[in-house]
């Protein structure tokens, strides 16, 4: 049900100055990240008392997969300001596909397991900091990525990063117990023992195919997916563009000490890699259906079409280097 915060400055009464609805998955989260319905509301009231702002707040529960972009695109008629996922990076794709091109502004609470995406926009995942661009921030403008008809707003990971991803995905109990960034290098290790390369077909900005054996292919949007693995580090939210990073298959034991510079950006410095920036892509896999994973939800495909929406999203959430409008 609709609540009011209120905050006052002196013995001014402020009128409502923002409407936010909060779409809430209850099963997001682990650790610190772990939230009730309660205690978030609490966090907005104090947040707005401090701001001096009077808060016309909504929280609504997710149900099942794809009903948070069911609520947004109800709130987005409904005339809400800031409307806000609080989540995962999966909670977040599916209230981008609601938001994106209308006049209503995407807040993220990040309560998920990754909570990748909030990192590539602000750089961290401060949970209070966040909640206070959704009370009093500006409005900026971001990119956002299309993949076979489908928004996101992070990262799209193709072969090995993707089978890890299907990987994490099935065990969310040991996300809980150990944190998705050792999940996903224990998921990395016992991928890579069977794992086998992809022989696929890219298509660059409409131009020539050429073909790749790979062990990873990441287009991003943003920096960092896997819970803090910076695959296209050189990404920004606000340039127009999306980064490919193709990594070449280079063996299983070569494979396995890469991972290590996945983390830190530093896999670019491998024999055979390719960075480079791009506003289409097509992507074939050759000799099998390719794992794909976007902003973390995983599936298959034969082909895979991508493309960038230059601001093609409002946002609360000051990238940065971003010139709030």
């Amino acid at each position: 049900m609709p609540s009011r915060a209120e905050g006052s400055k002196g013995d001014v009464h402020l009128s409502v100055e923002r409407r936010v609805k909060v779409i809430f998955n209850p099963n997001a989260g682990v650790g610190r990240f772990r939230v009730d319905e309660t205690a978030l509301r609490d966090e907005f009231g104090k947040a707005a008392y401090r701001a001096g702002v009077s808060l016309d707040l909504d929280i609504e529960k997710t149900s099942e997969m794809g009903h948070c972009t069911e609520i947004a695109r109800e709130a987005v008629r409904s005339g809400f300001d800031v409307i806000a996922a609080a989540g995962g990076d999966g909670t977040v794709m599916e209230a981008v596909n609601a938001i994106a091109g209308t006049g209503s502004l995407l807040g993220i609470v990040p309560i998920g397991s990754g909570n990748d995406t909030i990192v590539s926009i602000k750089g961290d995942a401060s949970r209070s900091g966040c909640i206070e661009d959704i009370i009093s921030g500006g409005p900026s403008r971001i990119d956002v990525g299309e993949m076979n008809g489908m928004l996101f707003l992070n990262v799209v990971g193709l072969g090995l990063d993707a089978e890890i991803n299907h990987f994490v995905a099935d065990r969310r109990s040991l996300v809980r117990k150990i944190g998705p960034a050792l999940t996903y290098t224990y998921g990395a290790l016992v991928v890579l023992m069977k794992f086998k390369p992809h022989r696929i077909s890219v298509s660059v900005d409409g131009g020539d195919a050429e073909e790749h054996t790979v062990s990873l292919c990441t287009i991003g949007n943003g920096t960092t997916c896997g819970g803090g693995y910076r695959l296209t580090p050189r990404a920004l939210m606000n340039d127009g563009m999306l980064d490919l990073s193709i990594s070449p298959y280079l063996g299983k034991i070569r494979s396995v000490l890469n991972i290590k510079k996945a983390y830190s950006g530093k896999h670019l410095e491998l024999e055979g890699s390719i960075y480079r920036t791009l506003r289409t892509m097509e992507v074939v896999g050759l000799d099998r259906e390719l794992p794909y994973h976007i902003d973390g939800e995983g599936g298959y495909a034969e082909r895979i079409a991508i493309r960038i929406i230059p601001g093609g999203l409002g946002t609360v959430h000051a990238p940065a280097g971003a010139v709030l409008e």
